[in-house]
């Protein structure tokens, strides 16, 4: 990653009587990139409350063709917390998916929603596969240049009754 040093540290606190007066059981997640002699920077803090992420992931390095991304998912039953970082040697940048964003935005039938975060998001085959309210299911195939993703190929299958 560019040279860079990375760390994560996963936390979890709870059990004694003296850590129960300071804090609740809480779960934390950080990632730091070092960014001088023993000097570094917090690119991801993930404080949890009363266990309700389960557990708590390691962060991966994701090789995508000619580029790779620091990953990072943690989920429950109601949401989850994620983050992609491209590195070059000007430090770690978070991946932009607006221009993928924008081009699923462009198929969708007028008043239709969609997600492409969490559990749409393939890293590892570079697509996104989401549903849209109901009305259809979207691949969105993406390739990354730096730290930018760009569309390649968007397709809709509009649902059909069964």
């Amino acid at each position: 990653m560019a040279n860079y040093t990375i760390k994560e540290f996963r936390c979890h606190f709870a059990g004694s009587p003296e850590v129960s007066r300071i804090f609740s059981t809480e779960d934390y997640k950080f990632i730091l990139v070092g960014v001088g002699n023993s000097q570094y920077r917090e690119i991801y803090h993930l404080q949890v409350y009363g266990n309700a992420f389960m557990p708590l992931q390691a962060a991966r390095i994701v090789d995508m063709d000619t580029e790779s991304i620091l990953a990072t998912y943690d989920r429950d039953n109601h949401t989850c917390r994620e983050g992609y970082w491209f590195f070059d040697t000007s430090g770690p940048h978070n991946v932009d998916f607006t221009a993928v964003d924008a081009a699923i935005s462009q198929r969708l039938p007028h008043n239709t929603t969609f997600t492409m975060n969490c559990w749409a998001l393939d890293l590892d085959h570079q697509q996104i596969k989401t549903w849209c309210g109901g009305a259809c299911e979207i691949t969105a195939k993406f390739v990354l240049h730096g730290a930018k993703a760009e569309p390649e190929t968007i397709e809709f299958e509009p649902e059909t009754d069964h």
